[in-house]
């Protein structure tokens, strides 16, 4: 992994016409790319990120959102979830083409004592999930770019 990678991605995304808006990546990637740009005597910069919906955004001055590193100005948002090869990919995300479509709409499951059936979760206790389930697609896949097999 090196921040010339990271470079070079920015800039074929931005001569493809994308302009990635996030960085979903691993933990450990995000903990070595704080390791290159510290070896640098250079740091991350912090960011404080509003999430929007549909262009819908939060009032100004009202506390919402949360602080994320940031690299190039793009908050780097991690995730356990990122396949990892080595370490975990980096996805640069152009969230103006991505969009998520529902095929169950999210629903509530709930199990304990409240509900008089502690013996499904195995212990004295309560436990819920959420579970949704749809599908991201993207109307320009250019827009989008990926660096995986990092070491």
């Amino acid at each position: 992994m090196s921040l010339d990678q990271l470079d070079d991605t920015f800039q074929r995304m931005w001569e493809l016409g994308g302009n990635p808006k996030v960085i979903l990546t691993g933990y450990d990637t995000l903990m070595r790319l704080q390791q290159l740009l510290q070896a640098q005597q250079r740091f991350m910069e912090e960011k404080r990120v509003t999430p929007t919906y549909n262009g819908v955004k939060g009032v100004p001055g009202i506390e919402a959102g949360f602080i994320v590193a940031t690299y190039n100005g793009v908050p780097i948002i991690p995730s356990k979830d990122v396949e990892k090869d080595g370490i975990s990919r980096m996805y640069f995300l152009d969230t103006d083409y991505l969009y998520f479509s529902t095929a169950i709409p999210t629903q509530y499951f709930e199990s304990g004592i409240e509900t008089g059936d502690p013996f499904a979760i195995n212990r004295l206790g309560q436990e819920g999930l959420y579970r949704t389930m749809g599908e991201v697609w993207t109307t320009f896949f250019r827009a989008q770019g990926s660096i995986r097999d990092l070491q």
